[in-house]
């Protein structure tokens, strides 16, 4: 693993429990192009991803119907809804603070442009994928294992369940692809995992949904769509405002180069 330890350029170190690991998995790249084309429509198909688990926040938002129900029940209802006004927040908070860490820290580049790795792309991979974004950590793991507390909060069973399908049906596809380390997703996971728990203090639930909750009581006509498409950048991972981020980005280098 010497040579792997020493580097070759920056954002190109590998520690030898990624390589083992992106190894033992890349064994089984372009040894069949079903496996190969079934991993990729897995993990790149939102609907499967992201849009589903995102969905199960909707269903626990409306699982009870306040209409006739004792104030006990009632008072359940209403804390589910503060979970999740309180884990929406949060799950965003997460993401911003996966993207800060990934400016921050020193670049990490992808299994897949990583020469040293002599990474075998699995059929169908489009390389294009992410260039010049730093892979560590991932927010894609960031995100569904702190929408997964969100929904552990609420069901623990449920929140379980999730955790384990967001591993292996979004995670584990990232890996084999080269998009991301293994030591990439287990930071992400414990990033999201570690901000989303703070749903578990009543305090701060009670701190982060009064305001959403006076909101949807007050006016629920401007409240839903909001909620809708906030939703809706969770089910395709936020790749809208990384369009235009990342076109925004060069538009000002454009500027400041033309001007400066």
């Amino acid at each position: 693993m010497g040579s792997y330890e020493l580097g070759f350029r920056e954002g190109m170190y590998v520690n030898p429990f990624d390589v083992n690991i992106i190894h033992f998995l890349n064994q089984f790249a372009q040894q069949s192009h079903f496996r190969d084309y079934f991993i990729d429509t897995v993990s790149t198909n939102r609907l499967l991803t992201t849009a589903f688990l995102s969905s199960i926040l909707w269903w626990a938002w409306f699982r009870n119907d306040i209409t006739g129900q004792s104030s006990e029940q009632a008072g359940v209802l209403c804390e589910d809804r503060k979970i999740i006004t309180t884990g929406v927040i949060l799950c965003i908070l997460a993401i911003f603070m996966a993207r800060a860490l990934a400016v921050l820290l020193p670049f990490r580049e992808r299994p897949l442009r990583n020469p040293a790795l002599h990474f075998h792309l699995p059929f169908g991979l489009n390389t294009n994928n992410l260039f010049g974004w730093s892979s560590f950590p991932s927010d894609h793991a960031t995100f569904f294992f702190a929408l997964g507390m969100t929904i552990f909060c609420i069901s623990r069973k449920l929140g379980i369940a999730v955790w384990c399908y967001s591993f292996f049906v979004a995670c584990v596809p990232l890996v084999y692809q080269g998009i991301h380390y293994p030591t990439g997703i287990l930071a992400g996971a414990l990033i999201g995992t570690a901000i989303g728990s703070l749903n578990l203090n009543k305090r701060v639930r009670a701190s982060l949904s009064s305001a959403p909750l006076r909101w949807v009581a007050q006016s629920p006509r401007t409240f839903y769509p909001c909620l809708f498409l906030i939703t809706f950048l969770f089910g395709v991972l936020f790749n809208p405002v990384r369009l235009i981020a990342t076109a925004s980005q060069h538009a000002i280098r454009d500027i400041l180069h033309h001007h400066f």
